[in-house]
């Protein structure tokens, strides 16, 4: 089942005394020690953090990946960060004559986005929701990545699958055949990567990445998606995809145009190319600030756009 349905959420209290614990196990110099611990206790509160460490799997995860360095300030950068790790020991039992067989943490990468991307493309609204993948449908993916390395093998291919859910935890059995991501916010760093892999191949234009967040604006659910995607993709190209969202009609879909285009300016890191297109954002999210159903929204979104652009290098 989900990260989020494994384990009891923990608390906060549970969080700090895991992760004081663990690094006063784990460091032998106090003074090394004593700043790991600062470190945690000034970034697990990050939102984009809490969304994943309210389990033990990937609190555990996070409080050694702290160990050796600063947070990524990116949610994009975060989640790739956090997806090396869990394919990091992603050990491959291959058969002897498949011993020449090495997948890179690229070729990994790409299975899974090729999952998710199937599983965006599906009909059945329930398998969606669940982000969920027949093992056939999960198998033929594999293959086509192994046949790329000149290897055809069933039993290589359910090698793989056996260890992104038994060892790295990426994926989950979700039985009657099928398999789904074990977080939400890695199916959708995946899926959003798919985009970027078939837009770095020519497969894909600006305006097709434009026309996959007019598909997706009305429904919050991809909106996750649509932001690490607008966060990973070349920022020349961005100011393009907010125009295109600021052209909609925002009354007829109350302003979720104007609210995903605001998060899509908060996943950026650079704003020197975007400058322009943050202030016509601002001055719409101003303007609805005085209309009671929106002005929460509008105030938090305004709140975060200054928040960051005191953060952001130019």
């Amino acid at each position: 089942m989900p990260f989020r349905e494994m384990y009891q959420d923990l608390s906060d209290l549970q969080i700090l005394e895991f992760a004081i614990g663990w690094y006063e196990k784990h460091t032998s110099n106090s003074l090394d020690c004593d700043r790991k611990k600062k470190r945690f206790c000034e970034h697990w509160q990050r939102k984009v953090i809490q969304e994943l460490i309210g389990n033990s799997t990937l609190l555990e995860m996070f409080v050694k990946l702290n160990n050796y360095e600063e947070p990524p300030a990116t949610r994009n950068e975060l989640y790739k960060e956090w997806l090396e790790f869990l394919l990091n020991e992603w050990d491959l039992a291959v058969p002897t004559l498949c011993e020449h067989l090495y997948l890179l943490h690229s070729d990994k990468r790409e299975i899974l986005a090729e999952a998710a991307a199937h599983i965006h493309e599906l009909k059945s609204i329930d398998r969606i929701a669940r982000h969920l993948i027949s093992e056939s449908d999960l198998t033929k993916i594999v293959l086509e990545q192994l046949q790329r390395k000149g290897v055809d093998d069933s039993y290589v291919a359910q090698q793989i699958i056996g260890q992104m859910k038994l060892r790295d935890n990426v994926l989950y059995e979700a039985g009657e055949g099928y398999f789904g991501f074990a977080h939400q916010r890695f199916f959708e760093y995946c899926l959003a990567q798919y985009f970027m892999y078939r837009f770095w191949k020519w497969d894909l234009t600006m305006d097709d990445i434009c026309q996959v967040f007019v598909n997706h604006v009305d429904n919050d659910r991809w909106h996750g998606m649509l932001t690490l995607l607008a966060g990973a993709i070349d920022i020349s190209f961005v100011p393009k995809i907010i125009d295109t969202l600021l052209y909609l009609d925002g009354g007829g879909r109350k302003y979720r145009n104007v609210f995903l285009a605001a998060r899509c300016v908060i996943e950026r890191k650079w704003w020197n190319e975007i400058s322009e297109s943050v202030s016509v954002l601002q001055s719409i999210l101003q303007n609805l600030t005085s209309n009671p159903e929106f002005r929460l929204e509008a105030l938090e979104l305004l709140t975060e756009i200054e928040r960051h652009r005191l953060q952001v290098k130019f």
